[in-house]
């Protein structure tokens, strides 16, 4: 096996030098972030000593992972379920001539998440029950 040239090893130890900088400064940067968050959560204390508010965990702070809501089952169609729903949708639809976008039916029905909200679709979809104007969001739906 032939020899390193010197140059070969200089630029290897130039190379292993940066990476162990980089980690230092890695190091160091995670140690201020820690001091900060520390910094402001006893500011965040001090303030919610003087208003007496509870003191809120920041957005996107804590250690439990996001929980997905459960699938539920898509609706039958001339089921029983589907004809409840149907009649709901009509009731709320009577009220507002105007008509009412998917999000707001779904408010008025109590469907706070989104798979609740998106069980609904095939139903407002359904041209025997419901007539609609408009494309994306702002599809409105009447009653027919």
């Amino acid at each position: 096996m032939p020899k390193p040239l010197p140059i070969t090893d200089e630029i290897q130890q130039i190379k292993a030098r940066l990476k162990e900088l980089q980690n230092q400064q890695l190091d160091e940067l995670k140690a201020r972030r820690k001091e900060l968050a520390d910094e402001l959560a006893r500011v965040e204390k001090q303030i919610a000593d003087i208003t007496g508010a509870p003191v809120q965990p920041a957005a996107g702070a804590g250690d439990a992972p996001r929980k997905r809501a459960p699938k539920l089952a898509k609706l039958v169609k001339d089921s029983e379920e589907y004809k409840e729903l149907g009649r709901n949708v009509q009731t709320i639809l009577a009220k507002a001539p105007t008509g009412l976008n998917g999000k707001q039916i779904a408010d008025e029905l109590g469907y706070a998440q989104m798979n609740e909200r998106n069980r609904i679709k095939e139903l407002l979809n359904d041209n025997r029950l419901f007539k609609k104007t408009g494309q994306g969001v702002s599809t409105k739906f009447f009653l027919r």
